[in-house]
Formats: structure tokens, sequence, C-alpha cells
């Protein structure tokens, strides 16, 4: 099973749950505001909550856990949207049940594949 940082779990198993994940985000839609059509997911709701979820992807880095889909701000926004609250969703792999980024909600998108 994997679970979900919302607590929730899959049936998939975790060693395809991860190729999975990231494969669903090839050829998704744009991210961008939510107010244009076929938007695939907007911005998160401030600047201070996408600093909270960069500094749950950072722990999990320096934890060891390894991102394997997204991890950073979208390079491919309109330039006049480089400035918002925009996050590509993320996966990430190995990560310890006592890291960081299994033990706290992180409120963004963020998935964390345990094995």
């Amino acid at each position: 099973m994997v679970p979900s940082t919302g607590g929730t779990s899959s049936s998939q198993p975790a060693d395809s749950a991860a190729p999975a994940a990231s494969a669903s985000m090839t050829g998704r839609e744009p991210i961008r505001p939510m107010s244009t059509p076929r938007t695939g997911m907007g911005p998160l709701v401030s600047a201070a909550h996408r600093r909270r979820v960069e500094d749950h992807l950072r722990a999990g880095r320096a934890e060891g856990t390894t991102v394997v889909a997204g991890g950073g701000r979208p390079d491919d926004l309109d330039p006049a949207l480089r400035n918002g609250n925009f996050l590509e969703p993320t996966v990430l792999v190995g990560a310890d049940r006592s890291a960081r980024v299994v033990q706290e909600e992180i409120f963004g998108p963020v998935l964390v594949v345990l094995p």
C-alpha cells in the first residue's frame, strides 16, 4: 500500500507507484491561474504557503529523500506569472518513516511513496 500525505492509501504496490505517479504528470494540463481554461493546477494560496512546502521539500532532500518528479517552480510559466506561487506536482521516494515529509502534513502538491 502507498500511504499519501493525506492519510489515505492506494492499492498500488510501492515499487510501481513512483513511476506511475511520475508518468501521470507527463502531458498534464498546464500549471497556471485557475481562471484560465484547461488549467491542470493553480498556484498555492500564498507566498508563505509556497515557502512552507518548499521547506518540506528541502528537509526531505536533507533527510535522504529523492525527488523523482517535480520539486521546483515550473519553468514553463508565462513570464507574467513567474512571481506567482506555483509549485510543480512532486513525487518523493526513499523517505524513512521518521522523515519530516512523512510525519508532517505538507498541504501541497507532494506525494511521498513509501515501501
